[in-house]
């Protein structure tokens, strides 16, 4: 995540503090019950951990608590959402990019707190689908790809409605994005969401022939296993735009 989003060059710059924790086995409990993950097999409570990081943050640094977000991809994308259901009280708002959300979640959550969350999709992810279903993990086996089963998924439009009505938002704006690169740009489609009441926010950037990346960072496993590279949006910027507008506002005290 350090290299393939260069987070880290702008906390240095904007004076944010960019944290990389890491799961067991490079993985985390996101809530799908993954049989060949050693987290899901174990049930870490990596919700309690990546909210106990935050706390540690708070007490050792002078950070903004009404500014503390979370994102990731694909697994990281999954748990990002785990995150802002069950940590509502610390996490403000979140960005999940090339992860729908799970069956799992969409049946158990619960925001308690007001929140905002992002997406980042790309149409043609052939790990995580579109259209909902099977997530397919892939491995190399003897020069072969092969896929592991992932845990299930809903529809990417129905995640944008799940966390729509969990937030209680409204439509405000739909728009297609002008291109980062005008010779080879695929379409991207922006909706968004608010509530007008508690601010909360819910982002949506849609690549119509996007693969399972994190667009505009360095790829880090192979085409042949994650899709099409796609440099037309620049998610790192969008994800630091979206984390500055979505701070919690503090209640009015009479």
């Amino acid at each position: 995540m350090i290299y393939l989003t260069r987070i880290s060059d702008y906390a240095e710059e904007q004076g944010f503090i960019a944290v990389f924790p890491e799961g067991i086995g490079n993985r985390w409990n996101d809530g799908r019950n993954v049989k060949t993950s050693l987290t899901d097999q174990r049930n870490t409570d990596d919700v309690y951990f990546l909210k106990s990081l935050a706390l540690l943050f708070q007490a050792r640094y002078p950070i903004d608590e009404k500014r503390i977000h979370i994102a990731g991809i694909s697994n990281g994308g999954f748990m990002t959402q785990r995150v802002l259901c069950e940590a509502n009280d610390i996490f403000v708002s979140g960005f999940s990019v090339a992860a729908n959300t799970s069956l799992n979640l969409s049946k158990f959550c619960q925001v308690n707190h007001p929140v905002s969350i992002g997406f980042i999709f790309g149409k043609r992810d052939d790990v995580v689908p579109y259209d909902g279903g099977e997530v397919k993990i892939p491995y190399q086996e003897g020069g072969t790809t092969k896929r592991l089963a992932g845990g299930e998924t809903i529809s990417f439009q129905d995640s944008i409605l799940f966390w729509k009505k969990q937030l209680q938002c409204e439509f405000e704006t739909k728009k297609r994005l002008p291109k980062m690169n005008r010779f080879w740009g695929q379409e991207i489609r922006f909706e968004s969401f608010i509530n007008r009441v508690t601010n909360s926010k819910v982002h949506s950037y849609l690549i119509e022939e996007g693969g399972h990346i994190w667009p505009h960072g360095f790829y880090y496993v192979s085409e042949k296993n994650y899709g099409y590279f796609s440099d037309d949006l620049d998610a790192t910027k969008h994800i630091l735009k979206f984390f500055s507008e979505t701070a919690r506002e503090q209640p009015e005290v009479n």
